[in-house]
């Protein structure tokens, strides 16, 4: 039950209300993937239903939560949208990419997603957090990659990482992030509660969605 409506919550369309609920769920599903490989490579076998039939096939969940990202940072209208979102889905990214070649892979299977990165870190208009996390999604690209297939590998990674921002700008980022309060104030309030009978309870449902290849429905 609890893993169902996480995934609903998850799998809704990218109205400003709906992508505040998005935004709940991936707080949540980032607690439950923190340090559980065998449920990172669970989840990434979800798919969800195209927001509409004229889109073709299911689309994987990391895929989404990337769009998501993308539409949080501006409405349809060119403004700034709820600025609260994007670091939220780079951190369910961070935590699912780390130590998780598949994911890596999965993310990078799309060659809009590096691009995006590249565009994110680079942008000025984003928040020092932003584009701190969105480094931090870049090394992950590297270091945790195992590909060997041109275009996707580690060696892609670092070098588009060389050109598109420059080494020293994009170890800045790093360190501004470090600095800034709201890295100071997480760090200190990073200490977990064990994993509760709830959260728990989640990751079977999760399971259960994926061994069942249930394709979630698309709400309007």
């Amino acid at each position: 039950m609890y893993g169902s409506m996480l995934l609903h919550g998850l799998a809704l369309s990218e109205s400003n209300g709906d992508l505040e609920t998005c935004c709940g769920a991936a707080s949540v599903l980032t607690y439950i993937l923190k340090d559980n490989s065998w449920c990172k490579e669970r989840v990434l076998q979800i798919e969800l239903e195209a927001p509409t039939p004229s889109f073709g096939a299911p689309e994987l969940l990391l895929h989404r939560i990337v769009r998501y990202l993308a539409v949080a940072s501006s409405d349809k209208d060119g403004k700034p949208g709820f600025s609260y979102v994007q670091p939220v889905m780079l951190k369910l990214l961070v935590t699912w990419l780390a130590d998780c070649p598949s994911a890596v892979q999965c993310f990078l299977n799309s060659r809009p997603h590096l691009t995006y990165l590249l565009e994110l870190v680079s942008n000025t208009s984003s928040t020092v957090c932003v584009m701190g996390l969105a480094a931090f999604i870049l090394g992950e690209c590297v270091i945790y990659n195992k590909s060997s297939e041109s275009g996707k590998d580690a060696i892609t990674v670092a070098d588009a990482i060389s050109q598109k921002i420059g080494l020293a700008s994009y170890f800045l980022k790093f360190d501004k992030m470090q600095r800034s309060s709201l890295f100071s104030s997480a760090k200190s309030a990073e200490s977990h509660k064990p994993l509760t009978r709830s959260a728990a309870a989640s990751t079977l449902e999760i399971e259960d969605v994926a061994e069942d290849d249930i394709y979630l429905q698309h709400s309007c």
